[in-house]
């Protein structure tokens, strides 16, 4: 006998479906795109906000950072060229490299160098009060940023 293998296939029929097919999108799915899209794009511009924003900030820093030594200097020539005479209170300002800056200085107090002994005389012999501490209040101002500084200069009479 003999083996025979009978596949039956059942036909089945596509029917259209009464609406017509399209090739665009729905109106839901282009609101969904264009969520999306919009997300993303107000992401990224937050990030490059932040990124600007940061090497703005970084930029001003590092201008300011370049001033300071000369500013210190112009200050210390300063102090030591009126520090001879008997004010109590020093200021000034003045723009450099765009960096504005104003400073102050207190005389904190007058000192004398330490007594020294002359052997030829036999007695002590005190020195004059010629050293002065001052604080010196320093404001820096660039573009957006502000710095305050406090630090001490020392200037001396040479009388």
């Amino acid at each position: 006998m003999e083996n025979k293998l009978v596949i039956k296939c059942s036909s089945f029929s596509l029917k259209k479906s009464k609406r017509t097919q399209s090739a665009g999108f729905t109106l839901i799915e282009v609101m969904v795109a264009a969520v999306i899209l919009f997300s993303v794009i107000a992401t990224v511009s937050m990030v490059y906000k932040g990124a600007y924003l940061t090497s703005e900030k970084s930029n001003s820093h590092i201008v300011v950072s370049g001033a300071v030594p000369i500013i210190l200097v112009n200050i210390k020539e300063h102090i030591r060229a009126e520090g001879d005479n008997t004010a109590t209170k020093l200021s000034g300002e003045d723009v450099l490299w765009g960096v504005q800056f104003e400073w102050q200085a207190n005389l904190q107090y007058i000192k004398a160098a330490p007594s020294q002994f002359d052997p030829d005389l036999g007695k002590e012999i005190k020195s004059p009060e010629k050293y002065k501490l001052w604080q010196v209040i320093l404001n820096i101002h660039y573009k957006s940023l502000s710095q305050l500084y406090k630090y001490n200069e020392i200037s001396w009479n040479e009388k």
